[in-house]
């Protein structure tokens, strides 16, 4: 797959993400929770900016990626997840415990996608910009767990 393309599979996975923690955040009344499931929602706009800053660097300074990205699958597949997740709450009475778990493992599994990510990368800006998305995941994992943890699920 080329960059751009899997750059543009990232940023659709992104808005995915926080389209799914907004749809979780509307199951809670007004509470603590649903503040860190919309504050959830915001940073994966933010993750979405990072890589439209990638795409940008990827469009002047192409010599600075892989020609080819050997992620193809791997977002393809995790955008397919991340909508059967949101599909699944609108159409079934899925738990929350479920909910919750399922977007927690796709945040694990990106995280790592992202730090494979900072091993091909020949320019360290564009390191610091994938360190910094994989940062977000694993805090965004943390938080999931400690919101399990917090309604004892």
């Amino acid at each position: 797959m080329k960059i751009i393309a899997a750059i543009d599979l990232a940023i659709s996975i992104e808005q995915e993400f926080s389209n799914c923690y907004r749809k979780i955040a509307q199951t809670f009344p007004e509470s603590a929770l649903k503040e860190d499931l919309e504050k959830l929602a915001l940073d994966e706009i933010s993750h979405m900016q990072l890589l439209q800053t990638g795409k940008k660097y990827a469009i002047r300074a192409p010599e600075a990626f892989p020609e080819e990205s050997g992620w193809g699958g791997e977002l393809a597949e995790g955008l397919a997840l991340i909508k059967n997740l949101i599909a699944d709450l609108e159409n079934t009475s899925m738990r929350l415990p479920e909910a919750l778990q399922r977007i927690s493992d796709l945040e694990e599994r990106f995280e790592e996608v992202h730090l494979s990510t900072l091993v091909i990368l020949k320019d360290a800006h564009l390191a610091q910009l994938f360190k910094a998305l994989s940062s977000g995941d694993r805090i965004h994992k943390e938080t999931l767990q400690r919101i399990m943890s917090d309604l004892k699920l």
